[in-house]
This record gives structure tokens, C-alpha cells and sequence, in this order.
């Protein structure tokens, strides 16, 4: 039927904003959102610096956490590393609206 052609193999596709590779694993896909999030997240930290507390949660909230749950019932971190990259988003979140960033602060408090 197709003699003499060949079809490329497509490794990776990005559909409705997901990332979606032909392993059907989503490694990709939470690096594209981690790598963005923190973007952003540096973006706020460098721009909200002398912010009230609530200004920065409300912009984390709206800006940050919204980019890492979209589509997340689909893509949904499943493997320790995938998990550990969206968990270290979120706790660099937690230091900033805190304005906390000393060694021995407690992250889990912050967190809460």
C-alpha cells in the first residue's frame, strides 16, 4: 500500500496541553509542568518579594498550583521521582509565601 515510504515514529505529542509519549509514561509530561511551575514560581518571588503574606498565596494559588493540577486526573505522578519533582515545587511555594527560607525551618508547618 505505502510502497517506498516510510512513517516517521513520533516519540512525544502534545494534545489539549498534555504531554503524552509514546512509552505511555508521563515523565515528560511532569517535567513540562515542574519546569513551568517553578517559572513561574521564580517569576512571583522576584516580583512579590515585599508582598503581603495573602498576596502571595492568592497569586501561588492562582498562578502556580492551577498550572500543576491541570490535567493532573489524567497524568496523575504515580512513580517516587515524579511525585518528589511536584512535592519540590510545592515546597519552594511554601517557603516564598512564607518568606522563610532558613535550613532549619520547618516545611511541613509551612506547608499546613
Amino acid at each position: 500500500m505505502f510502497s517506498g515510504t516510510t512513517l516517521a515514529e513520533v516519540e512525544q505529542a502534545k494534545y489539549l496541553g498534555i504531554t503524552l509519549s509514546d512509552k505511555l509514561d508521563w515523565e515528560i509530561q511532569v517535567d513540562n509542568i515542574t519546569k513551568k511551575a517553578s517559572n513561574t514560581l521564580n517569576f512571583l518571588k522576584r516580583n512579590l518579594k515585599y508582598c503581603p503574606k495573602l498576596c502571595k498565596e492568592v497569586a501561588y494559588f492562582a498562578l502556580v498550583r492551577s498550572t500543576m493540577e491541570y490535567g493532573s486526573v489524567v497524568w496523575d505522578p504515580h512513580t517516587i521521582k515524579e511525585k518528589d519533582q511536584v512535592e519540590r515545587v510545592n515546597r519552594r511555594a511554601a517557603r516564598m509565601v512564607s518568606n522563610d527560607y532558613g535550613r532549619h525551618s520547618s516545611i511541613t508547618s509551612m506547608l499546613t
